[in-house]
């Protein structure tokens, strides 16, 4: 798993394991933590899924630059027993709710209830669990 600092004078977020800490990461993940993480107990995250949790905010902007100011940060939570597929991008300030799961190459840019299952670019619900 990579934890990947965006600027290098940005604070940097917190991942966060709650629960027991059974949770299960594959390689490849990336997550950006410019904001905080929380990853509850039982939790799957599959080989090269990005997490990011940042975003650049363009609107009303003619200038592309470094600009803290444009620069939106928000927190992730991730609930209990999760399955998030490979291959899958999770933007936005989002939760996915406890039991969820996300099928793979999804992009993920709203946040998931509890026990429903969503695929998709952009992901949507596609049944229940």
């Amino acid at each position: 798993m990579t934890l990947h600092r965006m600027h290098q004078d940005t604070n940097i977020g917190a991942l966060t394991l709650l629960g027991n800490i059974k949770a299960r990461f594959g390689p490849g993940i990336v997550i950006d933590l410019t904001g905080n993480v929380n990853v509850h107990e039982y939790a799957v995250i599959c080989d090269n899924v990005h997490i990011f949790t940042h975003k650049h905010d363009w609107k009303g902007s003619r200038e592309l630059r470094r600009d803290h100011n444009l620069i939106v940060f928000w927190s992730l939570s991730i609930g209990r027993d999760v399955y998030i597929a490979q291959d899958t991008t999770i933007v936005g300030g989002t939760e996915i709710g406890e039991g969820a799961v996300i099928g793979a190459c999804s992009v993920v840019t709203k946040s998931v209830p509890a026990f429903e299952i969503w695929a998709g670019n952009p992901a949507k619900k596609i049944g229940e669990r």
